[in-house]
């Protein structure tokens, strides 16, 4: 399948999304047709939604992890070394929480989607407070294409921790591209009273402005 991108950042897109998870901008048929080199951006996605991963410590993608071969999608030697040693630690060691939320966060970052979240459940099993954890699989689920479990999964971040800005973000992220536009509005708002002050706030303000006013 075809990869699509942003005309705008260059980050992937994800299939039938109306909004870049990354910058905010509209998606149209030239967007998914022309990849355009503007900035080289290197997470603000990270998911963009985007967005957590883009501002934040998250990355995120849209290609599918291989069943038969998990490190078949990477190129980069290093990510590949990373999951291969973060695996072999967990052999001996299955229930370390430090082994497992990097692992989860490694799989993230080298898009295996599927993997990721089977490693994010695991560690949240054992460690359900972690707002961060939480959000990063509603984040894994949503680039995979469900959302109902990505808002239900931030959502619970948000009970554990009332003041999480990206979790907020990240709901008015996915509201926004599912066509949810008073809930969008709502959760970026909501972003902005939480601390007005930082680039994730500015970053709801602008889209804000662009898509829901």
């Amino acid at each position: 399948m075809k990869k699509i991108f942003c005309r705008k950042c260059n980050a992937e897109l994800i299939e039938q999304s109306k909004f870049c998870a990354n910058c905010g901008t509209e998606i149209n048929k030239s967007s998914k047709n022309s990849p355009i080199n503007i900035f080289a951006i290197v997470g603000i996605v990270a998911l963009a939604i985007i967005l957590y991963f883009a501002l934040n410590e998250n990355k995120v993608t849209n290609s599918p992890v291989s069943k038969t071969d998990p490190h078949a999608n990477v190129t980069n030697p290093e990510v590949i070394s990373t999951i291969k040693t973060l695996e072999e630690h967990l052999k001996n060691d299955p229930n370390n929480l430090e082994f497992i939320l990097a692992l989860a966060n490694s799989l993230q970052d080298a898009r295996f989607f599927p993997r990721a979240i089977e490693m994010y459940k695991k560690y949240l099993s054992l460690s359900p407070k972690n707002a961060n954890a939480r959000v990063d699989l509603g984040i894994c689920y949503f680039e995979s294409g469900d959302t109902e479990n990505a808002i239900s999964e931030i959502k619970i971040a948000l009970k554990h921790d009332k003041n999480h800005q990206m979790a907020m973000f990240n709901l008015g992220i996915i509201n926004l591209n599912i066509g949810k536009i008073e809930e969008s509005k709502l959760w970026f708002q909501k972003t902005i009273e939480s601390n007005s002050k930082t680039n994730i706030a500015e970053k709801a303000k602008e889209l804000l402005s662009q898509h829901v006013n």
